[in-house]
């Protein structure tokens, strides 16, 4: 959190209180003591579950004590567990035809994917989006068999570089996996397209601090494995891509494989 943040939390919070009782009001001095302190490089940013993170939550506990507040709770505290980091399991497998995946080097599941096996068919489904707007219309599963299949679709949309693009509500990723789940899909092989990266580096394993998975597995795996997939059409990732984003029209096909693949995500606790 930054300085400008911190010191709207502390001035909102202890204005509040100060005013609720009564106390003098809190001279400059002590609020430039509060955001030092909650905002300073040896509480290394406070995160949740650290040694760190603790000793914000008590100097605050204390400021309410001081302040003449009555502590509710465990003196002061709620206590509940949360979602430190994400760890990969010894079970994450890709398998499909001729191919056998190696584990961060082809593919690596996302720290919220759920952990299941899936053998299924694949279908290409662009850049996964169901969009039917009166000014934008994009249906990557229209006139495609998906139900009970993986699917693989493009990170991101077609315009990445315009920062008032219409796509930009329909590009994250959990968005496009809700809409791959309410089109019955099984799992999602997620690829990245170069205007994203051109150097095609797998997802990190970044936790949400929560425990809310996306409901089936999903998987981001490397160009070189995805025209795999494709070889049979003739046609590569990049050329899809730069076919998607010129046409602005879906290009969705079922592809001649099964692919094999167990996800296995472990989420840590503290």
């Amino acid at each position: 959190m930054s300085k400008t943040k911190t010191l709207i939390a502390i001035l909102f919070l202890i204005s509040g209180f100060a005013s609720a009782q009564r106390s003098p009001e809190i001279s400059a001095k002590e609020l430039k003591a509060d955001i030092y302190y909650l905002a300073s490089d040896s509480l290394k940013g406070r995160k949740p579950g650290t040694p760190e993170g603790d000793l914000a939550a008590k100097y605050i506990r204390e400021q309410f004590r001081v302040s003449g507040l009555k502590l509710i709770g465990d003196n002061g505290f709620q206590y509940f567990d949360i979602v430190t980091s994400a760890t990969l399991g010894e079970k994450n497998e890709l398998r499909f035809e001729g191919f056998t995946g190696t584990l961060k080097k082809d593919f690596t599941p996302v720290a919220f994917s759920s952990n299941a096996t899936i053998d299924a068919g694949v279908v290409f489904a662009g850049y996964g989006f169901d969009i039917d707007q009166d000014s934008l219309k994009w249906k990557d599963y229209d006139g495609v068999d998906v139900k009970g299949k993986w699917v693989v679709i493009f990170r991101g949309d077609p315009e990445l570089d315009n920062s008032d693009s219409k796509f930009i509500p329909y590009s994250e990723i959990r968005s496009k996996i809700l809409t791959a789940k309410d089109h019955g899909v099984a799992g999602v092989l997620l690829v990245t397209p170069v205007a994203l990266d051109k150097d095609d580096k797998l997802m990190p394993l970044h936790s949400e601090n929560n425990e809310v998975t996306a409901g089936l597995p999903v998987i981001n795996i490397k160009k070189e494995v995805a025209n795999m997939l494709l070889k049979s059409s003739r046609l590569t990732l990049d050329s899809l891509e730069r076919t998607l984003n010129r046409s602005r029209k879906p290009k969705s096909f079922a592809l001649p494989f099964k692919v094999n693949a167990t996800t296995e995500v472990v989420l840590n606790k503290a």
